[in-house]
């Protein structure tokens, strides 16, 4: 039975310090298939990872895009770039990495750091920033049942969809799959969430925990293996 991939949400965000490089290999090292970070662009044109525009280093927030990757680093040399982190889960690892463009402005340095990485695939809420892109491999989040999924997706020469699980049914794999559209379903956080990417047939499911997605995947297959083999 094929299953979907497991891709570590921001690493594995439940278990390591989200978006670093510890969060991105345990979640290598515990069975994930690849892994999802976020991308800002700080000041000085480098490509951080952090979820927030904001970054918190004691009791105060700063704004990523108004420091530079120097000071970044020396407040919170947590903080990777994007270049490391294609380096450790594309280059180390051989895995896949889902890039999360947070930052519309931050188009042109993205497609000039992913030019020869392959294995990657940039995911983005915001579509004009898609249509911007020039990196082959692209996907659209969106949160929101769409009426018609082909006027959805009308000119962003996309690959990827990236629904909320709840948005996800029967009717809309069908819609993907007639437009040649993979799906990266998010988030599956129970062994019941884990269970219905499998059954919906979703092709990669985004999770906080993928040490346990991978044994409950496995368990789930399983039992349904002996299921069939029953009959």
């Amino acid at each position: 039975m094929e299953r979907p991939l497991v891709i570590g949400h921001r690493g594995a965000r439940y278990v390591v310090k989200e978006n670093t490089l510890q969060a991105f290999t345990y979640a290598l090292e515990n069975g994930a298939d690849g892994v999802e970070c976020d991308v800002w662009k700080a000041r000085d044109g480098s490509l951080v990872v952090t979820h927030n525009r904001e970054i918190e280093i004691g009791k105060r927030k700063y704004d990523v895009k108004s420091l530079t990757l120097r000071q970044i680093k020396s407040m919170k040399p947590t903080v990777p770039t994007l270049k490391e982190v294609l380096a450790l889960v594309v280059g180390k690892y051989k895995a896949k990495l889902f890039v999360e463009l947070k930052d519309p402005s931050a188009t042109e340095k993205l497609d000039q750091t992913l030019e020869g990485w392959e294995n990657v695939t940039v995911i983005s809420f915001y579509a004009p920033a898609l249509r911007e892109l020039k990196y082959p491999s692209k996907g659209l989040l969106f949160v929101l049942r769409p009426l018609s999924l082909s006027s959805l997706v009308e000119g962003l020469n996309i690959e990827w969809i990236a629904p909320r699980r709840d948005m996800i049914d029967e009717k809309l794999m069908d819609e993907a799959k007639d437009l040649g559209l993979k799906v990266l379903s998010w988030l599956h956080n129970t062994p019941k969430e884990v269970r219905e990417a499998l059954k919906l047939k979703v092709d990669a499911m985004a999770t906080d925990r993928p040490d346990l997605a991978v044994k409950w995947l496995r368990s789930s297959i399983k039992s349904l293996d002996h299921w069939f083999q029953s009959q």
